[in-house]
């Protein structure tokens, strides 16, 4: 699912969120969101999981936009509208 609920609802109560690509790229402008190449090395991913883990707790938690505005964002990407 490119748009996971999941991801919103943790982000909404301030949970960290890890998400692969290419999917993260939606949330790429949120707090406490990791977003992971899954091509990388084990050791690699797990260093970049700690050390987000770490960081995540002094950050703030996301504004989690409404499905209204998410669907207008997507219709004006769609149709490139304003830009």
């Amino acid at each position: 699912e490119s748009y996971p609920q999941t991801v919103n609802e943790a982000n909404a109560i301030g949970v960290p969120v890890i998400v692969a690509e290419p999917w993260g790229i939606n949330f790429a402008r949120r707090k406490r969101i990791l977003i992971i190449n899954l091509a990388k090395k084990d050791e690699e991913i797990a260093s970049k999981i700690t050390e987000f883990l770490i960081k995540a707790k002094e950050e703030p938690k996301s504004r989690v936009p409404t499905w209204d505005e998410v669907a207008r964002e997507y219709v004006k990407k769609l149709y490139k509208i304003g830009s």
